[in-house]
């Protein structure tokens, strides 16, 4: 697996501004992260549920058309350089489809919301590789498309198709938020590797409108390893290791929208299941959906509707945190503490362009 870059930063505050400078006060070491700094630091509980809830999104990726076409407001941009290479053979048995994915990510983006109030602009690299082999229940054969360089599925009869997905993937994150009270700068770097399981479960019409057709899709993660070195509010490199698994008897349940003549996915809602991250030894992330409705047509794959219930507990189970993540009254996404305070800074992490180009 490819090691990561640690990015370090100091943060300096005047005036309930923060700057970023150039050098941690650790002299090159790395801080574990404990439970107690991860409740008490704003910024590494954002990170923490951003590369939670982002493992969920990545999870639930599977093959759509050659590239999503992003809706921008005025002002905003996005930047993508990020090259996806996909080759697809037949298994050895002839029955499946295998495809082999490998990726460079290169990305940056600037997007202002709250009328103004708030911008964040940000650089997302990395790499990955991956093998996702299509096949189906009933043992019939699925075969690659003609091109070569994707399954000949039909996602709008997907009853019965099975998706299982191997990767290895590292990212580089650096980070700006500017709001009314609030300017900080932060980086994330993480590395990856795991498998999950997609099955799709029905042909279900009755959702469907006169533009987009909607399947529903199984999603099981097993066992994902993250390794996370992020910047806390103080400048100070931290790190914390996560496996990640979805909950037994809860998969996410994901409904999937798609254009009825492109095939490229609108949205996508998060109807149920749980993914349980065990951060460490000492804290578990338990993130619960409830229709969380994620629009994939613009260039943040922001919240549209719906929730999802973030409770974090120690190493006993008791119940340290808990937050909601959601849509605020400007309709943008926010992280908001059983009190109704929202987390400050929180800025969602966007769908990351390897899964929206897949």
């Amino acid at each position: 697996m490819k090691k990561l870059l640690i990015v370090s930063a100091v943060i300096t505050v005047s005036g309930g501004v923060m700057s970023c400078g150039g050098k941690s006060d650790n002299a090159g070491g790395v801080t574990p992260i404990t439970a107690s700094q991860l409740l008490s630091d704003s910024q590494l509980t954002n990170g923490i549920v951003n590369a939670t809830h982002g493992d969920a999104l990545a999870a639930a990726s599977d093959q759509g058309a050659s590239g999503a076409r992003f809706e921008l407001l005025t002002g905003d941009s996005d930047n993508d350089s990020t090259n996806v290479t996909k080759t697809c053979a037949a298994s050895a048995d002839g029955k499946s489809a295998v495809v082999t994915v490998s990726a460079t990510v290169n990305r940056t983006r600037a997007k202002t919301s709250g009328g103004g109030r708030v911008t964040v602009s940000a650089t997302r690299t990395g790499s990955s590789t991956a093998t996702r082999t299509w096949s189906r229940t009933d043992g019939t054969t699925v075969s690659c498309n003609g091109a070569a360089t994707g399954a000949n599925v039909n996602f709008q009869s997907p009853s019965g198709l099975k998706l299982d997905i191997s990767f290895e993937r590292s990212r580089n994150d650096s980070q700006t938020y500017t709001g009314p009270k609030l300017t900080r700068s932060s980086s994330k770097s993480f590395s990856s590797s795991g498998k999950r399981e997609v099955t799709w479960s029905s042909n279900d019409t009755s959702s469907d409108t006169s533009t987009t057709y909607v399947r529903n899709k199984s999603v099981i993660v097993k066992d994902t390893k993250y390794s996370l070195s992020m910047t806390n509010k103080d400048g100070s490199s931290t790190s914390s290791s996560l496996t990640m698994t979805t909950a037994d008897g809860a998969p996410l349940v994901v409904k999937v929208e798609r254009n009825k003549t492109s095939h490229a996915v609108e949205s996508k809602t998060f109807v149920s299941g749980q993914l349980v991250a065990k951060k460490d030894s000492d804290a578990t992330i338990t993130t619960t959906y409830n229709n969380l409705k994620v629009k994939h047509s613009d260039s943040s794959c922001s919240i549209e509707s719906g929730s999802a219930q973030v409770v974090v507990t120690d190493a006993t189970g008791a119940t340290l945190k808990t937050m909601t993540l959601g849509q605020n009254s400007d309709g943008e996404s926010s992280l908001v503490d059983s009190s109704g305070t929202e987390i400050e800074g929180f800025s969602l992490d966007p769908c990351d362009s390897e899964d929206v180009k897949i």
